[in-house]
């Protein structure tokens, strides 16, 4: 397969240097409008999403809390521009400047399935699965597209706040 695609691009080439050429500006698009559906999403359900992808950034993401949590947000943050994505509960604030109380980091800790960060940014933690965890492949994009990314998302968020009922954040 990729012989004859190599042989359709140089059959085509203006027109695969057009389409590369406006591939990002694609993407960027796709992208704003899963935040918008997103944050709409979240906003049904009580929460509030700040969406922040920006693929000239590392350590971007979407950020989900509710207006009383005054410590932790709900993170989706890629860890090297648009992959290796994690989500979980990570600091508000530099935890540095404004830590989280000392017994709150250890009830986040406990939960299950923890797979914690070597950092106090992030008291629990989990890789993405794949295909969502790398935005550099067409598999991520056809899930943002048809739903599933979204459907991930959420599924994860309320595993968190089910998890997590009953302790302060």
């Amino acid at each position: 397969m990729q012989q004859e695609l190599t042989d359709l691009l140089k059959l085509n080439l203006e027109a695969s240097f057009a389409i590369c050429d406006n591939l990002d500006s694609a993407c960027n698009k796709i992208s704003e409008d899963f935040g918008k559906s997103l944050t709409e999403e979240c906003k049904k359900i009580g929460l509030t999403c700040h969406y922040n992808i920006s693929f000239k950034d590392k350590y971007n993401g979407i950020w989900i809390s509710r207006k009383e949590w005054k410590y932790l947000n709900i993170g989706f943050q890629f860890q090297d521009y648009d992959k290796y994505m994690i989500y979980g509960f990570c600091a508000k604030k530099n935890p540095k400047g404004s830590p989280i109380p000392i017994e709150l980091k250890s009830k986040i800790k406990a939960l299950p399935n923890n797979t914690p960060k070597d950092n106090e940014w992030w008291p629990w933690s989990k890789k993405v699965e794949g295909p969502f965890d790398n935005w550099e492949k067409y598999q991520a994009w056809r899930g943002i597209l048809d739903g599933k990314m979204q459907e991930y998302i959420l599924e994860r968020v309320e595993y968190l706040l089910k998890e997590s009922m009953g302790i302060e954040m």
